[in-house]
């Protein structure tokens, strides 16, 4: 079975990315609003392809569209491959001011759900695992994920904008259950998910492809490389460059992930390339963000990763990013400079691998990238046809902080 979703986003006006307006796209129909999941699901039943879709949320995050239980209840779920853990927010115990805003699963609605005794972390915190069926690109199974009642004083804003995680890691964080993304690799015809994201500000279209590498979108051959471990998607780049300002001739760990915007590296080398680059501190709303002048998108060197013998290069486009509304300094439009150093207090905030680099959606924005996971883990990359650079700046730290929170269960 070859899965493939089309994802769409929209702009938003600055710090307010509360209620998204997306289109998506249900087989040859074009909807705004989110898509209604199947209302009969039998564990490892092919269901209808193309009736869900995912979401790229502002270049910014990426939202799959995931039913639970039955009649399968449509959670708008982050897209995970950091944080390895599948989790919802239980609606009639949630007491958490993030659960105001958000959509719960309704365990009582469901004829399917079984409830267990195997906490999430601390018993006290009264968050379980539990047992339903999940629908997910036509494909019905019954799994373990996780039913939050609290977020343990981690993340209280109610802007954040998802309804759960949805983790595409095989290993979960938690020894004592295995994540869903394994008993829907089972019913694929290759134990591979590829992602490609195309540019534009602000709109882009994005797709993920589940079972097969994305043929349509991405040219070329596929490069593989192994990851150092069988929990992660971590890599081994052998050096790492940035114009003149900075060369790093020695092995570095590189995170590959779906988790935000930002490019994050050791302190000393991110210190020289913002230096080279004349960054500054800009604040927007109550946030201040690292920015440079946007014209240096058209003059600033590369970020270079020599990964397995081949130089991986992220645009300045990629790393450069417009604001969501202009704002200028002296004259000159500025723009925010999505890189920050992964020691220092984001870590491990956006960076829990404890990998030297974390390159995130920048990457993605520059090549087609594909997760396989036989018993050696690999990511792929291969040629896009083209790449996303946008960002929505408030998301940032809410996102991060609420992800957080649900790893801190343990």
């Amino acid at each position: 079975m070859i899965l493939a979703i089309s994802t769409h986003s929209t702009q938003s006006a600055l710090l307010d990315c509360r209620q998204p307006s997306f289109q998506v796209q249900a087989g040859t129909q074009l909807h705004t609003g989110k898509l209604p999941f199947h209302s009969a699901i039998a564990p490892g039943q092919s269901l209808a392809k193309g009736g869900q879709s995912m979401q790229d949320y502002m270049g910014e995050m990426l939202f799959l569209d995931v039913g639970f239980g039955t009649p399968a209840q449509t959670m708008h779920c982050y897209v995970d491959t950091l944080f390895s853990i599948t989790a919802v927010f239980d609606a009639a115990s949630c007491t958490d001011e993030i659960c105001k805003n958000h959509k719960g699963f309704n365990t009582t609605a469901s004829s399917t759900f079984t409830k267990t005794t195997t906490p999430i972390g601390d018993p006290k915190e009264n968050n379980f695992y539990v047992e339903d069926n999940i629908t997910l690109a036509g494909i019905g199974f019954k799994d373990t994920f996780g039913l939050l009642t609290n977020m343990g004083g981690g993340a209280k804003q109610g802007a954040l904008l998802f309804d759960g995680v949805f983790t595409l890691n095989r290993k979960s964080f938690d020894s004592k259950v295995k994540t869903p993304v394994v008993s829907m690799l089972d019913q694929l015809d290759e134990k591979l998910i590829s992602i490609w994201v195309q540019k534009g500000q602000p709109n882009g279209t994005a797709s993920i492809t589940f079972g097969a590498k994305d043929a349509t979108n991405c040219q070329g051959d596929w490069d593989f490389v192994n990851t150092t471990s069988v929990d992660n998607w971590v890599v081994k780049a052998s050096a790492v460059k940035f114009g003149d300002a900075m060369k790093a001739e020695s092995d570095h760990t590189v995170a590959v992930s779906t988790f935000t915007s930002y490019l994050l590296g050791p302190a000393a080398e991110v210190a020289n390339i913002t230096l080279a680059l004349g960054a500054y501190s800009f604040k927007v709303g109550e946030m201040s963000i690292p920015a440079v002048n946007c014209s240096q998108r058209g003059s600033a060197p590369t970020l270079e990763f020599t990964i397995n013998g081949k130089v991986y290069r992220i645009p300045p486009e990629h790393y450069i990013v417009d604001l969501p509304q202009k704002a200028s300094l002296n004259g000159a439009d500025v723009c925010m400079l999505s890189l920050g150093p992964a020691n220092e207090v984001t870590n491990p905030l956006f960076n829990p691998t404890g990998a030297d680099w974390s390159l995130s959606l920048p990457l993605l924005r520059s090549y087609c990238t594909a997760f396989e996971y036989n018993d050696q883990l690999r990511v792929g990359f291969a040629t896009p046809n083209s790449a996303l650079a946008y960002t929505c700046l408030s998301t940032i730290m809410l996102l991060a902080a609420s992800v957080l929170a649900l790893v801190r269960l343990h």
